[in-house]
């Protein structure tokens, strides 16, 4: 959960130099390797719904 946090964080430009040391030292790369693909997913999904939902009322 986590590394959830901090890829979400970093994804936001908010993470603090704490936690990204905090993160590099204590933490696995393929967790946060997967983590981040994921809420890749989730944000490319975001702006595909987006989209489609605001073309529907365009149209």
């Amino acid at each position: 959960m986590r590394a959830f946090a901090g890829v979400f964080f970093a994804f936001l430009g908010v993470q603090s130099e704490e936690n990204r040391r905090y993160d590099f030292a204590k933490g696995r790369f393929v967790v946060f390797a997967v983590a981040g693909l994921i809420l890749t997913f989730v944000l490319l999904l975001t702006l595909y719904g987006l989209v489609q939902l605001t073309m529907m009322y365009v149209q």
